[in-house]
C-alpha cells in the first residue's frame, strides 16, 4: 500500500473526523492486495466525462494514461470515480460488460482500493477537498467502510 494512505493526515477541517479516521485505519488493515490481470487496453481514467455516448456508440477519450490493464480493474475505477457516484449501477454495468465470475470477484476486491484513493484525495489539504461540498469526505469514508463490509458503516450526519 502506498504512503498516501499511511502518512499522517490533519483532519481538523472536517466537521466529523471520527468516521474518516476509522475508514483510514480500517483500510490500512483490510485493503485487498489483488493484482490486476493485464490483458486489455484501458484508458486508466474512466471519469464519466471521458465517455461519449450518442445512444448507439460508446467512444472513450483521454488516453494520456492508457496502457495494459484488467477490465475488472478499469470498471472498479469507473464506478468508484467520485464523479460517477450515483450515476452507474455497478451490478448492471458488470452484467452489460459480461465479466466472468473471476473478473467479478476481482472487481469487488478493487473497488475498496479506488474508494480509499478517493478518500485520500478528499482529505483536507488535498486537491479534491476544496472542490467538493462539506461532508463529501465523511460520505466517502462511510462508503469505503461499507465496501469493506465494516459493521455499522453508515453515512456521516449531513452538515447543517
Amino acid at each position: 500500500m502506498g504512503k498516501w494512505l499511511t502518512e499522517p493526515h490533519d483532519l481538523h477541517e472536517l466537521r466529523y473526523p471520527e468516521p474518516v479516521t476509522r475508514a483510514i485505519h480500517t483500510a490500512q488493515d483490510r485493503l485487498p492486495t489483488t493484482e490486476p490481470h493485464l490483458i486489455a487496453l484501458g484508458i486508466a481514467d474512466l471519469n464519466p466525462a471521458n465517455i461519449l455516448w450518442d445512444g448507439r456508440t460508446c467512444r472513450l477519450v483521454d488516453f494520456e494514461d492508457a496502457g495494459l490493464t484488467d477490465p475488472a480493474y478499469e470498471l472498479a475505477d469507473h464506478v468508484e470515480h467520485i464523479a460517477a457516484r450515483g450515476i452507474f449501477d455497478p451490478d448492471a454495468l458488470v452484467d452489460a460488460v459480461g465479466l466472468s465470475t473471476g473478473e467479478r470477484a476481482r472487481m469487488r476486491a478493487y473497488r475498496p482500493l479506488f474508494a480509499a484513493y478517493w478518500l485520500v484525495l478528499l482529505l483536507p489539504g488535498n486537491a479534491a477537498f476544496n472542490r467538493n461540498p462539506p461532508g463529501t469526505t465523511e460520505a466517502q469514508a462511510a462508503h469505503l467502510l461499507a465496501l469493506l463490509d465494516v459493521e455499522n458503516a453508515r453515512p456521516a450526519p449531513s452538515p447543517d
